[in-house]
């Protein structure tokens, strides 16, 4: 349903790009038109078109939480998706000032948050199945 609802999103982003940018302008910015129009494509390619990996970040980790996991899904969060943020504007950042490089973070969050809640997800899951196996109870 995340990725459904995400594609559909884009694929609305993508009929109505210039629209949705021209609702953040204001008659001041026409000067600057052509940069904020370049900018905000940048930031279209690298952040709404590849929005649906959100889904694949954001159903593992609220999956831990169902399993009550909270403090797992709120540690990954923590330090995947903030401890890269930071590393990445105070490393990687400088050495590469573009917009893209500024955009791609947030990407790159996505797959490394989705890569750790499934690794999570597939740990934690192994040891409940064990526990369920040596005492021997049903998942009825």
């Amino acid at each position: 349903i995340g990725i459904g609802a995400s594609l559909i999103f884009i694929g609305a982003f993508s009929l109505f790009k210039d629209a949705f940018i021209g609702m953040f302008m204001s008659e001041n910015d026409m000067a600057i038109k052509d940069d904020i129009m370049r900018i905000a494509s940048i930031k279209f390619m690298l952040f709404v078109v590849p929005y649906f990996l959100v889904a694949f970040s954001e159903v593992p980790g609220n999956i831990l939480k169902g399993m009550g996991k909270t403090m797992i899904s709120f540690v990954v969060g923590l330090f995947v998706s903030c401890g890269f943020k930071l590393l990445w504007q105070l490393v990687i950042l400088p050495m590469h000032r573009t917009e893209a490089m500024f955009f791609i973070s947030d990407m790159l969050i996505w797959i490394l948050c989705g890569v750790a809640y499934t690794w999570a997800y597939f740990y934690y899951k192994k040891k409940i199945d064990r526990k369920i196996k040596f005492t021997g109870r049903d998942r009825k």
